[in-house]
């Protein structure tokens, strides 16, 4: 099941829907009835996500750092070894 399910009638109105919180629960509800039936829905299947692949950190770079931050006498020193830590990295 997606996480949410739509159906609309040829008028665009909508007739059903569900709705999976992506924990197990849910709801559908059931416009056509009035007033509108509401079922909550149990056991549903948890998706399965598949982390990103992480590329290892170098100690190097990281010890460097440690390095820095050990040594720095205040606080710009140390903005300038975090930043050193961020372009090693390729970050901004």
């Amino acid at each position: 099941m997606s996480a949410n399910e739509t159906a609309f009638d040829s008028a665009g109105n909508i007739v059903e829907q569900t709705i999976d919180n992506l924990d197990g629960t849910g709801t559908h509800t059931d416009y056509r009835t009035d007033p509108p039936t509401v079922t909550e829905l149990v056991d549903l299947p948890l998706p399965v996500v598949e982390p990103e692949p992480v590329e290892p950190i170098d100690p190097v770079i990281v010890g460097d750092f440690a390095s820095g931050i050990i040594a720095a006498d205040n606080m710009q020193a140390m903005k300038d070894a975090a930043q050193a830590l961020l372009d090693a990295l390729g970050g901004a």
